[in-house]
């Protein structure tokens, strides 16, 4: 299990940079018999992962952390995945999650975002390497968490560059806060744009496609209400309330990104510190 305590997460003190980057989160275990294993999700809000003195292998979606003396940071970023993925942590290790809104690495990057992405699952994310190591320095040692986070927010308020891709946010904002589930053909049509610009806007800026990006809201979505409900929804009124056509397309979406039924899922799934990180710990 994850000592709690060991995983802290907090939004950006800056009200600026809370618009781009959800929040922070800090993971840590010294204990070197205390292997760590957990599956995380699909999510629309994507997470820049920085590991100290570790080194990451991945096959078979499953990515192992070791430690090694030979690397002094590795960073990886997760862009919106279909399926789930496992962990698997050999302390010693520490951990920085920076976790975006959705399209909110956009506005850091110089660059759309595909041309910077590994072209091997699990390779280093490169992009901040050199701007920002002097600055994980300062974090690491940094003895509280309120210094860890000024100094993260002093790095990406330096970061910023904006982004300008109208049709993409609003895209985005359509699909956030719809009632029911998008088609792609649907989304186009509202955006008045041709369905391959929008799949060409999606795979450039955001590397998916329009209707993984639909699945993977939809599940976040679903998820979602049920962990924040106080007095948990039947499945059948959690999945009509979210836009699955019946109980079964509910059941059938569940098992294809998390590998558990639904209530499997729900009822195995913990939240990590005070934000939207859900995993399922072993």
């Amino acid at each position: 299990m994850i000592d709690k305590k060991l995983f802290v997460a907090q939004k950006p003190a800056s009200t600026f940079l809370q618009k781009y980057i959800a929040y922070y989160y800090f993971q840590e275990c010294i204990d070197a018999t205390q292997k760590r294993q957990y599956i995380f999700y699909p999510h629309y809000k994507n997470a820049l992962s920085i590991y100290k003195n570790a080194a990451i292998s991945y096959s078979n979606n499953l990515y192992e952390v070791v430690p090694s003396k030979n690397e002094n940071y590795h960073y990886a970023y997760q862009s919106v995945n279909k399926v789930f993925k496992q962990v698997v942590q050999q302390p010693p290790f520490y951990k920085i999650g920076i976790v975006f809104q959705s399209l909110g690495i956009n506005h850091f990057l110089s660059a759309p975002l595909v041309r910077f992405m590994a072209t091997k699952e699990g390779e280093s994310f490169e992009y901040f390497r050199v701007s920002m190591n002097p600055f994980l320095d300062k974090i690491y040692a940094a003895e509280n968490i309120a210094d860890k986070i000024h100094f993260l927010d002093e790095y990406f308020e330096a970061q910023y560059v904006g982004f300008q891709e109208s049709r993409l946010e609003c895209a985005i904002t359509l699909l956030l806060n719809a009632s029911d589930k998008y088609t792609v053909n649907t989304l186009a049509q509202d955006l008045a744009i041709s369905r391959k610009t929008l799949l060409r806007l999606f795979n450039k800026h955001l590397c998916c496609s329009v209707k993984d990006y639909i699945n993977v809201v939809q599940f976040r979505k679903a998820l979602q209400r049920y962990q924040t409900a106080h007095q948990k929804p039947l499945l059948t009124n959690l999945a009509y309330d979210v836009g699955y056509y019946d109980q079964s397309e509910f059941i059938n979406h569940f098992k294809k990104i998390t590998g558990f039924n639904p209530s499997k899922l729900l009822g195995n799934i913990q939240q990590l510190g005070s934000e939207d990180t859900f995993w399922t710990l072993s």
